[in-house]
């Protein structure tokens, strides 16, 4: 068993030989250093010219701890595992010297055509990267059982202590110590996070399956640490440098990021004294995995004008450096450069230099055909947070060539990236009408997946991004995808229909290519006609503000007075977040442009044909084999109400009715909360048609009429019953469809069946409030609400428990008059 508590995490060696044996060579295609057990580092920093700064460190590190079961094969005893050393990373500038031709011609390195050193002979191996163990000694080590791969820590802060124990040679064991690290650190002090915790993390920093989730603790880490100082801080640092050596691409990405975020957290002195040597150890690496790193920080560096000044460089020089990164023989590298391209606008401003001459100058280098696609693929989705930082003119004149040539580019991948980004740089430009050109010639892209990601760019150019006649030719360049023959072509035409079939956009359709978007509703590929349908509430929505402006806000503020929900009233998924394309989470509101000005009777008259034609097919589709086909039909057609009068719902209203009576029970579910939704949007003169309707065809029940069809007629009614109840209170019509409604309920909740009764139980609790002020025949409602408290099945029993009765007043009175007060949401007492 090995105890955090009973060994301390690194030793004081002031010094080792820098003239002592060095590391091997990088092997072909090595990205982190190779270990060897007899090895002691010992390397000097050289300066890549005369301003670089030249640092001598000294670091006696260790390799990561080898696996338990590589242990046990070296000896059946304790063994001692020696850690990083990193006390001497702390001296100064001026203590340093070049590595020693000496030591260099004893280096059994050999300068390969591959490696760094051969290709920048300035460039030195880094003594901070160069892990080898050294002889262990009494402290500075580790000390595990053989055969018990597990630690024990301990809190201090928790009253009393409490030790917990994780057995990190088992991955549950590794995921919960990753897991509760940040939980253990708030119970801590300093000494036991830099003794215990540090030394753990360090260990399974090891294992492949928690390297990344101790990165991304990492931070939370440091900033537990009370009084953060430079001492305390060289503690990180053996396991910053551990991870900074990893192989896995995904660890760098994220140990950059967890630095990028330490850096603003930590003090000055702790960047100057400690990151920034650390910094520049990396950025002359003889090993690519660090020096990926250190092009991910120099921007950030650069940026404080403080550290620029310490380094003995110019900001210039400092760029320079990120410019051999950017070129290095490593691809990796590359792309690490190529992705903080726009940290360097802010080391622009905060040094006063032109972004023309930085970063912009390396802009045009970075899409050279000699670069891999995989650099140019992330250097133009780096365009477009470049041109975030520099504003519209700029993009313009600096970054819109480069996005344009992108488009064009031979690889696929590069054409896909720019087709994705489109919308979002067409925004930052001064002139977005000036990628019209781009967007056609992606739309005719030989790949499925670009011309399938550029069609749905046209959902943020319809935002006022571009004019009008504009946007007329990407619709125009648009429409014949919809017979593309690929499905996922489709399906982005699918998904911007409401852009399509704009009253504004559909006049320049010839009468097959409506057609042919029309079909798109009854497409035999399942994927498109959802995609289709589930549109259909923008292009209702946008509709509607043609045929009926001004309709909308009072539909909104009219769902708004009534408590009667419609959405997940069962506890089903929402459908509306999936219905909707991934530019319109802002609401329907804010994604529909209104019209420019007063509308034309030309505009009426296209959106009454658009409606018209997409009617006739939802009354095809209506009729699916496939339930989730005719589901997603009933759920479009609520969204109508806001684009059709009454009278022109009509021919929906029979779909609605039709799909009440559906096999599945889904979209019986669905049908029964649209008939809810469109009556609230009509108001309470429609509900009482319609529940008359409902009363004399549909429920008009018999001696045997079905135990479902009486459950649909219990959940149907139970929605649009208080709607009517906004008549008013003298209309013998509201009197009359309430005492229909009430006979109903004592009779269902008197029946035999028991899913019926606890149909009756949910109308009930759905519905308490309401049924608390309507007024009328509350002896019946308290009868019924006793009778199933006191029923023989459980599940109607759980539900009926939820109604207090004692919030009825008896029939007639005032609800107030013997101090029932209102406690919220059905929970009253009396006074």
């Amino acid at each position: 068993m090995y105890s955090c508590r009973q060994s301390p995490f690194f030793s004081a060696e002031l010094s080792v030989s820098t003239n002592d044996k060095l590391l091997e060579s990088e092997g072909p295609g090595s990205c982190s250093p190779p270990v060897r057990r007899d090895d002691v580092a010992a390397v000097a920093v050289s300066s890549a010219s005369p301003a670089v700064l030249r640092e001598t460190i000294s670091v006696g590190s260790s390799p990561p701890p080898r696996l338990f079961e590589e242990i046990f094969e070296d000896a059946a005893g304790n063994l001692s595992i020696p850690v990083i050393d990193t006390l001497s990373v702390r001296r100064r500038a001026n203590e340093s010297t070049e590595l020693s031709s000496e030591a260099a011609e004893r280096s059994t390195t050999t300068r390969s055509s591959q490696s760094p050193a051969a290709i920048n002979p300035l460039r030195s191996m880094n003594p901070a990267f160069s892990l080898s163990p050294r002889a262990a000694n009494d402290s500075g080590v580790l000390h595990l059982a053989p055969r018990t791969p597990s630690v024990t820590i301990s809190t201090d802060r928790d009253k009393p202590p409490v030790e917990y124990n994780y057995v990190l040679g088992t991955v549950e064991g590794r995921r919960n110590f990753v897991t509760d690290a940040l939980r253990l650190a708030k119970q801590m002090s300093k000494g036991k996070i830099v003794e215990e915790l540090i030394p753990v993390l360090l260990m399974a920093a090891n294992y492949d399956d928690s390297v990344c989730s101790i990165v991304g603790v990492l931070p939370g880490i440091v900033k537990l640490v009370q009084a953060l100082d430079e001492d305390s801080f060289l503690c990180f640092l053996g396991l910053i440098m551990n991870l900074c050596c990893s192989a896995d691409h995904g660890v760098l990405r994220a140990i950059a990021a967890s630095l990028q975020e330490i850096v603003v957290y930590v003090s000055e002195d702790i960047v100057k004294n400690l990151l920034l040597p650390l910094l520049t150890s990396m950025t002359m690496s003889f090993w690519s995995s660090p020096r990926a790193v250190a092009a991910s920080l120099l921007g950030i560096f650069a940026s404080r004008p403080t550290l620029v000044k310490e380094s003995g460089m110019t900001v210039m020089q400092w760029f320079n450096c990120f410019i051999e990164l950017s070129r290095d023989k490593c691809q990796f590298v590359q792309e690490m450069a190529v992705s903080s391209l726009h940290q360097w606008v802010a080391v622009a401003e905060a040094h006063q230099v032109n972004i023309a001459e930085m970063p912009i100058s390396l802009v045009y280098e970075c899409m050279k055909e000699e670069k891999s696609d995989a650099v140019r693929y992330l250097h133009v989705a780096e365009l477009v947070r470049l041109a975030e930082c520099i504003g519209k003119e700029a993009t313009a004149k600096y970054l819109q060539f480069s996005f344009i040539a992108a488009s064009k580019d031979t690889s696929w991948r590069v054409r896909h990236i720019a087709a994705k980004h489109l919308g979002s740089f067409a925004r930052l430009c001064t002139h977005p009408d000036d990628l019209l050109d781009v967007f056609v010639a992606l739309c005719a892209d030989e790949m499925k997946e670009t011309r399938a990601v550029v069609v749905e760019q046209l959902g943020i150019l319809f935002l006022h991004v571009v004019s009008q006649e504009a946007l007329a030719k990407m619709c125009l360049a648009v429409a014949p995808l919809a017979k593309d023959k690929e499905p996922v072509v489709r399906e982005s035409v699918a998904n911007i229909f409401y852009v399509l079939l704009s009253p504004n956009n559909v006049v320049d359709y010839t009468p097959k290519q409506q057609q042919a978007l029309f079909a798109l509703l009854t497409d035999k590929n399942y994927v498109v006609g959802r995609s289709a349908m589930r549109n259909l509430e923008l292009v209702a929505a946008n509709l509607g503000k043609y045929l009926r402006p001004g309709k909308n806000v009072g539909n909104s503020e009219r769902r708004n007075t009534l408590s009667v929900p419609l959405m997940n009233r069962r506890g089903r998924r929402s459908k509306r977040a999936m219905s909707l394309p991934s530019s319109a989470h802002a609401g329907i509101g804010t994604l529909i442009p209104a019209p420019v000005g007063s509308v034309s009777e030309k505009q009426k008259e296209r959106a009454a044909l658009v409606l018209s034609g997409i009617i006739n097919q939802l009354h095809i589709v209506s009729d699916s084999k496939n339930w989730r086909t005719r589901e997603a039909v009933v759920i479009s057609i609520r969204h109508f109400s806001a684009a059709l009068t009454e009278e022109e719902f009509m021919p929906l209203v029979y779909i609605i009715r039709s799909l009440l009576r559906d096999s599945v029970s889904a979209v019986r579910a669905s049908a029964v909360e649209t008939l809810s939704a469109v009556a609230i949007a009509y108001g309470p003169e429609w509900a009482a048609l319609m529940t008359f309707e409902l009363f004399q065809k549909e429920f008009a029940f018999k001696s045997r009429t079905p135990y479902m069809w009486r459950v649909v007629a219990i959940q149907s009614l139970s929605g649009i019953i208080p709607v009517v109840s906004g008549l008013s209170p003298m209309d013998l019509r509201r009197q009359e469809l309430l005492q229909q409604w009430t006979r109903l309920l004592r009779a269902f909740s008197e029946d035999d069946v028991s899913n019926v009764r606890l149909a009756v139980a949910k109308s009930l609790v759905e519905h308490w409030h309401w049924y608390r002020v309507c007024g009328v025949h509350r002896d019946i409602l308290r009868q019924c609400a006793e009778r199933l408290q006191h029923d023989s099945d459980v599940d109607v029993l759980q539900v009926a428990e939820r109604l207090h009765l004692n919030a009825l007043a008896e029939e007639g009175e005032n609800p107030y008059k013997y101090g029932v007060m209102r406690e919220g949401d059905g929970v009253t007492r009396r006074v």
